[in-house]
């Protein structure tokens, strides 16, 4: 949210702003900036609760309508070299399987 509720838009140039990391210096232009309807905090949240909704959901497909195995979690809170040896190490299992085709998918 910190990233994303800051940020505000000059409808006259169309240019970006963020409040803290980008501030608009001219002070004509700084009154006129509008905050975007999809930048405010319970829009971030609406959409965050959606994709959440979404990715269990597709998640259960895959674990369940195909191959268990083909589903990877990985913590995106961990350090980058973990989170990148993770992801690796599961892409190159993948690699060595043997996926189903289309047609075995809809049998």
């Amino acid at each position: 949210m910190e990233s994303v509720e800051p940020r505000r838009w000059d409808p006259t140039t169309g240019e970006m702003y963020h409040l803290k990391l980008r501030p608009c210096l001219d002070r004509v232009a700084r009154a006129r900036l509008l905050q975007m309807p999809q930048d405010t905090s319970d829009s971030v949240r609406a959409e965050h609760d959606l994709f959440s909704s979404n990715a269990a959901d597709l998640k259960d497909f895959f674990k369940h309508e195909l191959l268990e195995d083909i589903v990877f979690e990985v913590d995106a809170n961990w350090p980058d070299e973990a989170v990148f040896e993770s992801v690796q190490a599961a892409v190159l299992k993948s690699a060595k399987m043997k996926f189903p085709t289309v047609d075995e998918i809809r049998q």
